[in-house]
């Protein structure tokens, strides 16, 4: 008998807990729910989150950031998403959910110096960032190889950002302007370039019917080029031509 009293005054404060909590939903929370006004969600997509919070306040929502994405290209704080979306009508203190830009995540420059360019840019885009202006630096050693780079190896920098290095042309440039020699003898033209500190090339002989032999009719680089001391200078040359009858012996 004692365990059944139990059992039922046990029961009796359940039922009278269940009965108050029905009270309560009948009389308070849905008269409120059905009474309360009907809101339509503004548009918030694409604004700083602080004025989207505000244009939400006072259409009686309630704005909460929900997520945060990294987004390159997109400024920090730019609402990126809203849940429920504009123009869907909800009730009065409705929370509306929002993912916002979290702007350029930053990265780690990569050691660039010393690379080439096309295994610059692959490092590069690695790590999100992108080859910038390229400066051409005249000096013989390390041909076509980095010099050096805008921003240190190491230093963060944000995704997207472009990074500007300096190449080595792999030459120094000219400061003797080559001459006209073109009409002149080889042995005129092999003094003229020693006494500026240039040497004759490889020399092509041609023949020639018209001009005497020896004459140069052509050079490379041709006049006016500018090159270092000790460069070369490629000639063409005339050579004595025989003409020859139908037998094909020279007279």
């Amino acid at each position: 008998m004692k365990i059944n009293s139990q059992f039922l005054l046990k029961l009796l404060y359940f039922l009278g807990a269940f009965g108050i909590i029905i009270l309560l939903l009948n009389f308070l929370f849905f008269p409120w729910y059905v009474s309360s006004e009907v809101r339509t969600v503004p548009k918030v997509e694409g604004l700083n989150i602080i004025k989207a919070k505000q244009i939400l306040s006072d259409a009686g929502l309630t704005p909460i950031v929900s997520d945060t994405m990294p987004q390159p290209r997109k400024e920090a704080g730019l609402v990126l998403n809203q849940r429920p979306k504009s123009g869907e009508q909800v009730k009065d203190g409705r929370r509306v959910h929002l993912v916002i830009s979290g702007g350029a995540q930053r990265v780690l420059v990569p050691e660039l110096i010393g690379k080439t360019i096309n295994e610059a840019k692959v490092a590069l885009e690695k790590v999100n960032l992108e080859l910038g202006s390229i400066e051409i630096v005249e000096i013989k050693e390390d041909k076509d190889k980095i010099l050096s780079q805008q921003y240190p190896t190491g230093s963060l920098q944000k995704e997207g950002t472009k990074v500007g290095i300096s190449v080595s042309k792999g030459e120094l440039p000219g400061t003797i302007e080559v001459p006209v020699l073109a009409g002149k003898l080889l042995s005129e033209a092999e003094v003229i370039l020693s006494q500026i500190n240039l040497k004759v090339g490889k020399i092509n002989f041609q023949p020639s019917f018209q001009l005497a032999p020896n004459t140069i009719i052509d050079q490379y680089p041709p006049a006016g080029t500018k090159l270092n001391p000790g460069d070369q200078v490629e000639l063409f040359v005339t050579k004595e031509s025989q003409l020859r009858d139908e037998t094909g012996e020279g007279f």
